[in-house]
């Protein structure tokens, strides 16, 4: 099954970037860019709803940051195949908890390494999908959202921090 995911979420980003190269090509890179970032913002406007049903459904608790960030993952097809470890975990009055986490395997950066794409490139290109469409997420649930997009930037991992507010 991870197998299958694995190439679920590669095939999903790998038709995701040659979009946007295409639309670098047609249009040049800053607007090419700009087109791609309001995408991303979009598609995490309209994941938002979609995850809420299903931490509806499953009983999740929406003070707690890696729940939403859980169910985001799995909405993308993306949770069995990111390694994540948290690293500090404080819950807060009233129950809303501030995780700060890594992540060391990313579907978006495997792929775009295997394509060849250059680490500034990779940068450009997570600041306008994953990034854009991860703050319109975690802003529908109030959720501070902070990344330092460190594998797009060629570090070993990602770190985040979620606070719910």
């Amino acid at each position: 099954m991870t197998k299958r995911l694995e190439r679920g979420a590669a095939d999903k980003v790998w038709t995701i970037t040659h979009m946007a190269l295409a639309l670098m090509k047609k249009y040049g890179e800053e607007e090419a860019l700009e087109i791609v970032r309001e995408a991303g913002y979009a598609r995490g406007e309209r994941n938002a709803p979609l995850i809420e049903k299903l931490m509806k459904e499953a009983g999740a608790n929406f003070n707690d940051s890696r729940d939403v960030r859980r169910y985001l993952r799995e909405n993308n097809g993306f949770w069995g195949v990111c390694e994540h470890t948290d690293d500090s975990v404080l819950t807060k009055p009233g129950g809303k908890v501030r995780v700060e986490y890594r992540i060391t395997k990313c579907p978006w950066t495997d792929v775009w390494n295997e394509m060849g794409l250059s680490k500034e490139l990779q940068f450009k290109l997570d600041s306008c999908l994953g990034l854009q469409s991860d703050l319109a997420t975690f802003k529908y649930f109030e959720i501070k959202y902070e990344c330092d997009q460190g594998m797009a930037k060629g570090r070993d991992c990602c770190k985040f921090v979620l606070e719910k507010l």
